[in-house]
């Protein structure tokens, strides 16, 4: 029999440690749903609150009442859109809910732990929120809610933009959390034929 040389790559989880620029990521994570969470929710949950005139309303459960408040303080001061709640922003809020919530959530653990088949989920729910945040800045400029503070309103919204645009790009990378270490040649035998 005669020997064919087979070479097999080699690839080596890096651990969080080696991956500092990955706790941002966490970070920014951890940031969206505490945003979602504790502010877009009420959004859905309390369906008017006055969007020229503060109405009374029963507050929710959760998010907690100071929560809620500041939500509706910050679109009377800033960004009337969160007091408006047009349907197409409703329905921005519930895909941030049901879907990019849990997905970043997820990621925090796919983050810490090295898991690359967090890449789809995480471009699809940064896919989503990019969209949201595209959408509502032609809104807050040039639609029937224009912000009040369209300075502050453009960036934020362009910082938030910027990061899933950043996040995006870097889960086209096939392998966000290895490195290749080489290759490793190994000897097998090739059966003759009759």
């Amino acid at each position: 029999m005669s020997e064919t040389e087979l070479v097999v790559p080699d690839r080596t989880s890096l651990p969080l440690s080696k991956r500092s620029y990955d706790l941002g990521w966490i970070g920014f994570f951890s940031f969206m749903i505490l945003i979602i969470y504790c502010f877009l929710l009420e959004q859905i949950l309390i369906s008017e609150v006055g969007y020229l005139k503060p109405i009374k309303f029963p507050y929710p459960f959760w998010p907690l009442p100071f929560m809620v408040d500041l939500t509706h303080s910050f679109g009377r001061s800033i960004s009337p859109i969160i007091l408006a709640r047009p349907i197409w922003w409703k329905t921005f809020v519930y895909l941030h809910v049901l879907i990019v919530g849990p997905i970043f959530g997820t990621s925090i653990y796919a983050f810490i732990e090295s898991k690359e088949w967090i890449r789809v989920p995480l471009v699809i729910a940064s896919t989503i929120s990019a969209t949201m945040i595209v959408v509502s800045m032609f809104e807050i400029g040039f639609g029937a809610f224009p912000a009040k503070n369209q300075e502050v309103c453009f960036v934020i919204n362009s910082v938030l933009l910027g990061l899933n645009c950043l996040l995006i790009y870097q889960m086209t990378n096939e392998h966000p959390f290895s490195k290749k270490l080489g290759t490793r040649k190994s000897l097998a035998k090739k059966p003759k034929t009759k």
